[in-house]
């Protein structure tokens, strides 16, 4: 990964207002006479047999520790012959997603890229969904769900923003897909907090309800009323606070915020620093008002999502019981193939574009 300080570099060094960067060397191919109609997005039975061909055609079945590289080449030259980065039918797919086809024969290959790295993930989980966690009652399985589908939601989002090239609006979803991940990761830490944090949905649920019907000059329900009564009962009145959930195990009130959990999740300084911009880019700030950054910019967030990303499927592999070996293997490379072929392509763009 490009260190903090390069990219701190890079980030303020070219800062400017109006970005339009030619890519004409890295045009992607004519589309002017393909059928649209013809790649409408997958289906969810599509992103199934995606990832259970990948594991029935494997022709390795034994001592998967020690054929880890022979796996790994084998899920790489899969995703090749499915997922060609190049290929126009298969990045018309991907954009339907994202409701964008006017633009396509702009795309350069990183965001190519990392569009692509985007889909593939969203197929692993919805494997994994479908496969083990849709009948699951485990709340932290459940919880680690709900943790990574709205990650998922917020990459979707990242990625119109950037085929936009709205890259200020990309930099603000970025902090809150980070703070996303520091509640995540600091309920991995402490697991005895969960059903508190589930029950925190439901006390806002009730604070929305009793201010609704404030501005409606409405009583409040019977329902919310008691249900709103029974929670503070049992946590405390400071418990509707935004980080109530937290006070068994942070007493003080003014402690209960991200930058306490995020200290102690000690998830590092590169994390804390790209943190910092977004949080500039999410306020109107003179930097977010006077600066435009364009994609080269976006580099360092784009490979953290990516760690993040990774942290959190590694969490839900250890929740999940996967019985094969095999599947198992196989899930994880899926992930890791995904993830480095997006790391490299960014890496090379960057070094490429800054001369580095």
């Amino acid at each position: 990964m490009l260190d903090a300080p390069d990219l701190y570099k890079a980030f303020f060094s070219s800062l400017r207002e109006q970005v339009t960067p030619e890519y004409s060397n890295k045009l992607m191919s004519d589309f002017s006479k393909i059928d649209y109609q013809h790649f409408e997005k997958m289906s969810k039975k599509n992103y199934m047999i995606v990832i259970e061909r990948l594991i029935k055609q494997c022709p390795i079945n034994a001592d998967y520790v020690s054929h880890r590289e022979e796996l790994q080449e084998y899920t790489q030259k899969y995703i090749d012959e499915a997922y060609p980065l190049l290929k126009p039918e298969t990045m018309i797919n991907l954009l339907n997603n994202y409701k964008t086809k006017e633009s396509i024969n702009l795309i350069y290959p990183p965001l190519q890229s990392f569009i692509l790295y985007v889909e593939l993930i969203r197929q692993l989980y919805f494997y994994i969904q479908e496969r083990y966690i849709r009948k699951s009652k485990d709340n932290k399985i459940i919880l680690t769900h709900y943790f990574i589908q709205y990650s998922l939601e917020l990459l979707n989002g990242i990625c119109s923003l950037m085929l936009g090239e709205n890259y200020n609006s990309a930099i603000s979803v970025y902090r809150t897909f980070y703070e996303n991940y520091i509640i995540f990761n600091y309920l991995q830490i402490h697991q005895n907090l969960t059903e508190a944090f589930i029950d925190h949905a439901r006390i806002d649920h009730c604070l929305l309800n009793i201010e609704y019907a404030k501005v409606n000059k409405r009583e409040v329900s019977t329902e919310i009323q008691n249900l709103y009564n029974h929670l503070i009962l049992k946590y405390g009145e400071d418990f509707k606070d935004d980080y109530g959930w937290v006070k068994s195990l942070i007493p003080d009130r003014y402690k209960r915020n991200l930058k306490t959990m995020f200290e102690e999740s000690k998830l590092g300084e590169s994390f804390n620093y790209f943190y910092k911009i977004s949080c500039k880019y999410s306020h109107s700030t003179a930097l977010s008002l006077m600066t435009r950054p364009n994609f080269t910019q976006l580099t360092g967030f784009l490979l953290e999502i990516a760690e993040i990303t990774n942290n959190e499927f590694n969490v839900l592999f250890n929740n999940i019981s996967i019985v094969s070996t095999k599947e198992r293997a196989l899930l994880e490379d899926w992930l890791g193939v995904s993830t480095d072929n997006m790391r490299k392509e960014i890496i090379d763009s960057y070094k490429e574009e800054t001369g580095s």
